[in-house]
């Protein structure tokens, strides 16, 4: 994710929200955001510090902070609709397309073991066919 982040903080795009406990980093949010769309990427914790509530607490923040800020909608991205669960208003289908070059080996590999594995019922568990979103 490095050449999409330093192009996403080149044009203004990155949302990254940190809860801390006593000066030390507790939580994070790693988003994008975009004419005020908000996109969930990333969240986590360290574990040594972490409190019952933490993940719901950095959620509360980080929404209302979007919202002050003037977004619509604040995708929680996929992962665990439990964790979610207070903060949702909708769910809606997500779907994923890929592109492989085709002057790119790797990326013709890549096609190919992925046609292999449909085409003989080999497929690796699907992505959660939802997304987890808040919207006004």
């Amino acid at each position: 994710l490095r050449e999409t982040h330093a192009a996403g903080a080149a044009a203004g795009g990155v949302d990254v929200n940190l809860l801390l406990l006593d000066g030390k980093p507790l939580a994070f949010a790693y988003n994008y955001v975009y004419r005020g769309l908000v996109y969930g990427l990333r969240v986590g914790y360290n574990s040594e510090l972490v409190r019952d509530g933490a993940g719901n607490v950095l959620y509360a923040y980080a929404i209302r902070g979007s919202f002050e800020r003037g977004d619509y909608t604040y995708d929680l991205g996929v992962g665990s609709l439990e964790i979610k669960r207070y903060f949702l208003t909708r769910i809606l289908p997500s779907y994923r397309y890929s592109h492989f070059h085709l002057a790119v080996p790797k990326a013709q590999l890549l096609r190919l073991k992925r046609w292999a594995e449909h085409r003989f019922g080999q497929e690796e568990e699907e992505a959660l066919p939802l997304a987890a979103g808040v919207g006004v």
